[in-house]
């Protein structure tokens, strides 16, 4: 079976469980205390690695394609 076929498949169902165990705590708790306080911890250097965590960049893009 094709890698890159198998790992989108496993991303996109860690993905779709965890939006389900927010949405759970959500609904029961009648508030999104949880889902604004439940964070994935990563170190910097992973941050680094991932890339998009600085909002900076993302307003400079915006603005670049803002005057095309």
């Amino acid at each position: 079976m094709n890698y890159n076929f198998v790992t989108m498949h496993y991303l996109e169902d860690a993905a779709l469980g965890s939006m389900v165990e927010f949405g759970r705590h959500v609904f029961a708790d009648k508030n999104t205390v949880y889902a604004d306080t439940h964070r994935a911890e990563f170190t910097a250097a992973e941050k680094a690695e991932m890339g998009g965590w600085d909002y900076n960049n993302w307003l400079d893009l915006e603005d670049e394609f803002n005057h095309l």
